[in-house]
């Protein structure tokens, strides 16, 4: 039985090597084949794709809150955007109001007090110095430099070419020049007291005493005029003015106050119209003394000027036109062609700004202590 079982195994063993044997015989001998081209795979359903791990994130920086809007400016102020601008008359582009106001704004910037020779009834405002250059056709020089004070007078000193003399009294004029002068004039601003008030000035002025071919003369002159705006581009003067004079030649002096008042007394005044901006057009008529040394006296001449000032810069205006010094002798030959510069400045702008804002620091902390 044991010979049986051991022959059974045996036989089981060599059954099993056998078929292992022919399995690889199988194997190696089988010829390859030609890779197959794979197959396009299906896309997997939603429900076979497994879910991604999940990844931790890092959070996000905090975000500053949004910067508050800036608004925009209404489209009515918003500028266009233009290729091309078109070129427009200038004259279209200042509507006649705009030009109204421009007159107007110029006109009232600056009141002179004098227009071509007479004075107004303006004076100099406060720290403001007027200068003033002229010439004439006939080779005269004149100039004049005025101080305001203070908004209520002003001083001035100047130099004239308007007196004229004469040998004998059937002599042509001659002029008297230069002959030297100084001014003091006090009076009230236009509207100060009342509503349509005028601008009132009371002016003195006198001349140093003059030494010519033998004769001392000397003039003085007292007067009171009146200015006021009539709308917007017109400004109107008036006034009246006494008249004395002397001419002396060793001892033998005569004055014109001895010939009475009626020879001393005239009437004067002038017109300013505002044309345009920056250009005024101006009229006078005003009298200038004429001395005759024959006889020793003193005549008042009639003097008619009409003209343009021109404001070329803020504080530089142009005067020009014709003055006709001696108008009762009905000749044009004495007629002169002049110009004439006034220069406007303000030298004491700085300490006078500089003493307001002190006083009002003073003013401020005084209240502070209360």
């Amino acid at each position: 039985m044991i010979k049986s079982k051991n022959a059974m195994a045996l036989t089981l063993l060599i059954g099993m090597q056998f078929a292992f044997g022919s399995s690889n015989a199988s194997a190696q001998e089988a010829p390859a084949r030609a890779p197959e081209a794979p197959k396009k795979a299906l896309p997997p359903s939603p429900a076979a794709v497994p879910a991604p791990p999940a990844t931790p994130v890092a959070p996000l920086p905090a975000i500053p809150p949004a910067a508050p809007a800036v608004p925009r400016a209404p489209a009515a102020l918003r500028a266009p955007i233009d290729i091309e601008t078109p070129v427009v008359n200038e004259k279209e582009q200042v509507p006649a109001a705009s030009e109204d106001a421009a007159i107007e704004e110029t006109f009232e910037q600056y009141d002179s007090p004098v227009v071509i020779n007479s004075p107004t009834g303006y004076l100099i405002q406060a720290g403001k110095v007027h200068s003033r250059v002229g010439v004439d056709t006939s080779g005269g020089l004149s100039g004049t430099v005025a101080f305001g004070l203070g908004d209520v007078a002003d001083f001035s000193l100047s130099t004239t070419d308007l007196l004229k003399y004469r040998t004998l009294e059937d002599d042509d004029s001659q002029r008297l020049a230069p002959y030297f002068t100084a001014a003091f004039r006090v009076g009230v601003a236009e509207d100060r007291l009342f509503d349509n008030q005028p601008g009132l000035v009371l002016g003195f002025r006198k001349s140093f005493e003059q030494e010519h071919h033998g004769h001392d003369t000397q003039i003085a002159q007292l007067y009171l005029v009146a200015s006021k705006r009539i709308g917007n581009s017109v400004k109107l003067h008036a006034g009246a003015t006494l008249w004395d004079a002397s001419v002396k030649q060793q001892e033998n002096v005569v004055f014109l106050h001895d010939e009475g008042l009626k020879n001393m007394l005239r009437p004067f005044g002038s017109i300013e119209i505002a044309a345009l901006p920056r250009s005024d057009i101006l009229v006078e008529f005003d009298w200038t003394p004429e001395f005759v040394y024959a006889t020793k006296k003193t005549e008042l001449n009639a003097m008619l000027a009409w003209g343009v000032r021109y404001q070329a810069v803020d504080w530089l205006d142009v005067q020009s036109g014709v003055r006709v010094p001696k108008i009762q002798s009905g000749s044009l030959l004495d007629a002169q062609i002049f110009v004439q510069f006034d220069i406007k400045s303000n030298p004491f702008e700085k300490f006078i700004e500089i003493k307001e804002a002190r006083d009002k620091e003073l003013e401020a902390n005084s209240g502070s202590l209360y």
